[in-house]
């Protein structure tokens, strides 16, 4: 769920519950997404009050082995209003959103 914190909050702006983690620095956020897999990986997370998560070897765990996706059901299903991202973004920024994705080192998930 990581990168699609990070890739939400850098699109969006949204900063509120576990939007809060990512919000600081979204770019920042998204690149170790990216790179790391993980954002959480024993830092500490202001939305659970705690540290959270732990490293990847990314040495011995391919990225590919992770799924990349802008927004899932279940992300969709929790908001207030059902809202999707074409809702809030414009078709630039979608644009953006399925590029990285698409191209990133995740297998990519399509919802």
């Amino acid at each position: 769920d990581d990168f699609h914190h990070a890739l939400h909050t850098a699109l969006t702006g949204e900063s509120q519950g576990y939007y809060a983690d990512f919000a600081r620095a979204p770019l920042a956020a998204l690149a170790k997404t990216v790179t790391s897999a993980f954002f959480h990986n024993g830092t500490w997370s202001s939305f659970r009050g705690r540290t959270h998560g732990r490293p990847v070897d990314v040495s011995r765990t391919p990225a590919h082995r992770f799924v990349g996706y802008a927004q899932t059901h279940d992300q969709i299903g929790n908001r207030a209003l059902g809202d999707r991202l074409a809702s809030s973004l414009s078709p630039g920024l979608q644009a953006c959103a399925a590029a990285l994705v698409l191209t990133g080192p995740f297998s990519p998930m399509l919802f």
